[in-house]
């Protein structure tokens, strides 16, 4: 699998979870990431069989391993979309639903699989945690799921904040390995931002893992929507 570097993200030192850091990059949204395929749903009206992965049980992404994606996202940078460490990122501390699924759907390079179990841990809005093992210039709010109004809102809370994002729920391919979120990133200068990132875990060892999986992502492919 080979992911070709687009710009510099920010390098997050993610401890528990995020333990051990590894270098993140974006590619160019037609680079080959694997060979499965991807998803989006307003209303989601339509039937979906649950992912059965290889062990022929139906698994969903463990707390844990949420918890290093969502450190993860919250230190990449944004795909080097211009967000500063010197400024102050919002997060919404409520997942959002996804949009423009159906774009997705005609992405090749996206799996059946991984397709099938975002759309599934989207049918519903969750919570996200007060806070992550990430910078102290990085705060969540409790707001909107409209981004724009949540800029607003935390705006009011933390004056100082200069930049916003939200999160969909995170979706996992059959192999445990490939991931799929859906991104919402908001800054006055530049704008609203939406898009996918199509990711790849970093899996440790067996004989290492204590609860999750996961030690961080290690590359995330970007599939804008705007």
């Amino acid at each position: 699998m080979k992911l070709n570097p687009m710009m510099p993200v920010l390098v997050l030192l993610l401890q528990i979870g995020c333990s051990e850091n590894t270098a993140l990059k974006t590619v160019n949204e037609n680079d080959s990431v694997s060979s499965v395929k991807t998803v989006e749903s307003s209303n989601a009206n339509v039937p979906v069989k649950p992912v059965t992965y290889n062990n022929g049980i139906t698994k969903e992404l463990s707390e844990d391993d949420k918890y290093v994606i969502y450190c993860a996202l919250l230190g990449s940078g944004f795909g080097g979309e211009g967000f500063s460490a010197s400024g102050l990122l919002v997060y919404g501390k409520t997942t959002i639903p996804p949009k423009d699924f159906d774009r997705l759907k005609k992405d090749s390079e996206i799996s059946e699989s991984l397709l099938l179990n975002f759309e599934k841990a989207n049918r519903k809005i969750q919570p996200l945690r007060d806070g992550y093992d990430v910078p102290a210039a990085i705060l969540s709010i409790s707001g909107d799921a409209d981004t724009l109004k949540l800029y607003e809102a935390a705006k009011r809370k933390y004056p100082d904040a200069t930049a916003v994002v939200n999160f969909s729920n995170v979706g996992i391919d059959d192999t445990y390995s490939i991931g799929l979120v859906y991104v919402e990133f908001y800054q006055p200068d530049k704008g609203l931002d939406r898009f996918y990132y199509e990711m790849v875990m970093g899996k440790m060892a067996k004989s290492a893992r204590a609860k999750a999986n996961f030690y961080n992502v290690t590359s995330f492919r970007k599939i804008p929507v705007n």
